[in-house]
């Protein structure tokens, strides 16, 4: 049994709601939504937007017995067809040019999308070398990832784990984001207890820790439960070298000061990918996408007046990009729902049209 397979047990609307989810297309038949959902994220990221019913479900279609959600999850990836010969040995260049292929359609972000096809590239030929007989450079895995919310960072991160799965670098291609609150206990034991879990739960996977930088405190002499993390953070990274990729991220100068806290953690993090602001064309694009995705149409009005909003806000400090892009396009649906209500127009067109009355930002 395969992925594929996995998800072939779920019904239709079921795939379709875990591509709501993701703000993705919800169209096709489907087995072209499977590929869709398994071109955006990893089976388990898959299963975890399902209900547990489900779960319930697919365990007793091949065998499993059903021990709760997340446990069950695991036990089902667990008995997979994954052998170490491919992992170790073959790369699936059809599925890498399509993962690849979803990074390039994002908007912007072009500095990223060479970063990432360099080190394609790289991995590509040092399998060819490996196959020759020749010596093969080991690759950087870990990285740090530096900018403003909103540029993209947690998008690039799960494109990345999809891919070094595809290629053989880790075992999985999983997913999972924690913060300083995940990470740090109530006291210096249960902090190493919580690390350790998150680690083991990340092995074969990409790790991704969000706001890092938050893990020390420079102005405190005595930051314990943030050093507690980084060592074992440390360890994990000597220890799980082979089928773990941790990626942090951050402001840039925080994430700095993070790098110089310790002298172990930048020479492991030494891929150091930073995502510029979006331009407000950009900005503007998203939105479109936004809207296409969710069946809205944004009159030409109503785009002039987000670009003179979006010129204003870029401007600030710690802009928030993509993310402020879809807090407006939240309430932009939501004025046009109750403009809708209070004129009781509901043909298709109006449904679908947001107009320069539905700007309140």
């Amino acid at each position: 049994m395969n992925e594929s397979s996995v998800l072939s047990l779920l019904y239709k609307e079921d795939i379709q709601n875990v591509l709501g989810q993701l703000e993705l297309s919800k169209s096709g038949n489907k087995s072209e939504l499977i590929t869709s959902v398994l071109s955006a994220i990893s089976l388990q990221e898959a299963l975890e937007h399902v209900y547990y019913q489900d779960i319930k479900y697919i365990c007793s279609s091949i065998g499993i017995t059903y021990t709760g959600k997340q446990e069950s999850i695991n036990n089902i990836i667990a008995s997979l067809d994954n052998t170490d010969v491919s992992r170790e040995d073959t790369l699936n260049s059809d599925c890498c040019e399509n993962i690849l292929g979803g990074l390039d359609s994002l908007v912007g972000l072009q500095k990223i999308k060479d970063n990432v096809r360099d080190l394609y590239n790289h991995i590509s030929v040092n399998k060819q070398r490996k196959e020759c007989g020749l010596q093969a450079v080991v690759v950087a895995k870990h990285m740090v990832f530096t900018g403003n919310p909103g540029t993209g960072k947690t998008t690039a991160a799960r494109i990345i784990g999809k891919l070094f799965k595809e290629m053989g670098v880790v075992s999985k291609g999983h997913f999972k984001e924690v913060t300083k609150a995940n990470l740090v206990g109530q006291y210096i034991g249960h902090t190493e207890k919580q690390v350790k879990k998150i680690l083991e739960d990340a092995k074969g996977g990409v790790l991704f820790i969000d706001e890092a930088y938050s893990l020390f405190d420079k102005n405190s002499s005595d930051d314990s439960f943030g050093k507690a993390v980084v060592e074992a953070l440390l360890t994990a990274l000597e220890n799980d070298r082979d089928d773990l990729v941790v990626i942090v991220a951050g402001y840039k100068n925080e994430m700095n000061d993070f790098l110089e806290s310790n002298p172990g953690l930048k020479s492991r993090f030494s891929v150091e990918l930073h995502f510029d602001d979006f331009s407000p064309p950009e900005l503007i694009q998203i939105m479109h996408d936004l809207a296409d995705k969710n069946d809205y149409i944004i009159e030409e009005p109503l785009v002039e007046k987000l670009k003179i909003k979006f010129e204003e806000e870029a401007k600030e400090k710690n802009f928030a990009n993509a993310r402020f892009v879809r807090n407006c396009f939240d309430k932009l649906i939501q004025k046009q729902a109750s403009r809708l209500c209070q004129e009781k127009s509901f043909s298709e067109e109006s449904l679908k049209s947001l107009t320069l009355a539905d700007f309140n930002l």
